[in-house]
């Protein structure tokens, strides 16, 4: 646990303690000793310190978040993020919004920034909650209470007792790569009842099918239809934007001529298609 923390990866810190109480559990009917115990503590006590930020000036309000850090500048896409903003808005009343597309296709990316330009909307903080690790929805519970900071007193129902904390609280939990636990859904379906103040944002290749559930279906970047387009015209797509940063993250002194600009649309153009496959389109 404390190297995952060293690294700054709380989730799967969190996820090292899991297994150690199913292990203890099943193979010996004990419990994590009160060192273990209080060593998870105090490394969820720092993660909670780390991520609080000051008081907002304009309202005087503590926010608080935990999303993680992107180490490359986010590109393009801001029709999408404008669209999911409002879709996440107050005169919407939808508070359970679904990302749907192929794999690889940017959701993941594309919800933090948007529960990053929601976060000052919302008291209590936004939080993510990655699914993809898990091995069966009956973790759901955990995962969340991991990723908000929360813990049940001992010899209570986890379950019950993160739905009565959460039924006090106004925030957003960015529920990530749900395709693996769909089997969960009456989890959100919980927290949606006895939580009104709080939004939901999943990432999903599948949707999740409730009535409650505005989904927003991601396709890929947008690209030229022309290889041979002048490169002023070129670099005002998103694809191109991307492909050309990514580029010069690697050689910062890169020039592009035609020929190689033709080749990054080229590029683009089949990476599109192949999401378009992908996506069943």
């Amino acid at each position: 646990m404390r190297a995952h923390a060293s690294l700054g990866d709380l989730a799967s810190m969190a996820q090292a303690y899991r297994r150690c109480r199913q292990m203890l559990d099943e193979e010996l009917g004990l419990q994590p000793s009160a060192e273990t115990e209080r060593l998870y503590q105090e490394l969820q006590a720092l993660d909670a310190e780390a991520t609080s930020l000051p008081a907002d000036e304009s309202t005087g309000t503590m926010t608080k978040t935990r999303l993680p850090i992107s180490a490359t500048p986010f590109i393009g896409r801001q029709r999408e993020l404008a669209e999911l903003r409002q879709l996440l808005g107050k005169e919407t009343e939808s508070r359970l919004v679904s990302i749907i597309g192929p794999g690889g296709i940017g959701k993941t990316r594309l919800a933090l920034e948007t529960a990053r330009a929601v976060e000052h909307d919302l008291s209590d903080g936004v939080f993510f909650v990655p699914l993809a690790p898990l091995t069966d929805a009956g973790q759901i519970v955990a995962a969340i209470s991991d990723g908000i900071g929360f813990r049940y007193s001992a010899g209570g129902d986890p379950r019950q007792g993160l739905l009565n904390y959460l039924g006090s609280k106004q925030l957003l939990l960015v529920m990530d790569n749900f395709e693996h636990v769909l089997a969960g859904v009456d989890m959100v379906t919980d927290i949606l009842r006895q939580a009104p103040q709080v939004h939901i944002l999943c990432t999903s290749r599948e949707r999740l099918n409730l009535s409650s559930e505005a989904v927003y279906l991601l396709s890929g970047l947008d690209y030229p239809a022309d290889l041979h387009l002048p490169g002023e015209e070129a670099s005002q797509f998103d694809a191109v934007q991307l492909l050309l940063g990514r580029a010069r993250l690697v050689r910062s002194d890169l020039e592009i001529d035609r020929l190689a600009l033709a080749q990054m649309i080229r590029i683009c153009r089949l990476v599109g298609a192949a999401h378009l496959r992908g996506s069943g389109q």
